[in-house]
Formats: C-alpha cells, structure tokens, sequence
C-alpha cells in the first residue's frame, strides 16, 4: 500500500472524469467514482459527490481499520483510520504496481 501513495503523485489520476465535484484524470484508469461514506455516528450519508473511501484489509485494532481517501480539491491520497461500523467502499485491486511509463514495480 506505500508503493501506490509514493506512486501516485496526484489523486486526480485516480478520479473518474465525471461525477465528481472537481473531475479527475483517470490517468491510471482506476476510474474511482464519488461515494462519500456513511457515518455510523450521525446516520447520514455524507460528502456524497467529493469523496470516497476504501476499506484495506489491515486492522488497527477489533474495531478500526486503514483506510485510503479520495477527496475533490486535495492532491494526495490520505490515509486514516475509521470504526467499522461505518461505510465505506470496497475496491478489489490486484497486487501490481505500475510507474506511469507502464515498467512494472513489483519487488
């Protein structure tokens, strides 16, 4: 998972084109589509058009995992930690990596 934050200098590269609040590239034809999230807290949808989040596989502890943001208007991926009562994407991803000239990085 560090491997694609180091990667991925932009989240742009990784938004749809449409959808979004502020579109992306999809220059990784990733093709990540708003969803925002649903708060466990509040009971709400929320952020539905300028975000989306997506659970990993690795917990923090019984009842947070990682998590990897994609937020309209910042250029990074951010990561954090959220309860899992709360909802999120899911996205299976296959274990390579790529640079943008298409070289393969897996060690």
């Amino acid at each position: 998972d560090d491997k694609v934050l180091k990667i991925i200098d932009r989240e742009y590269d990784l938004m749809s084109q449409n959808l979004w609040l502020k579109p992306g590239t999809n220059y990784t034809g990733f093709n990540a589509l708003p969803a925002g999230f649903y708060n466990a807290d509040t009971e709400r949808f929320e952020n539905l058009l300028g975000q989306t989040l997506y659970w990993s596989t690795e917990n923090e502890s019984n009842r947070f995992y990682r998590v990897f943001s994609l937020f309209y208007g910042c250029n990074a991926v951010a990561e954090e930690s959220k309860e899992a009562l709360n909802g999120l994407s899911v996205r299976c991803v296959k274990n390579q990596i790529y640079d943008r000239d298409g070289n393969e990085l897996n060690d």
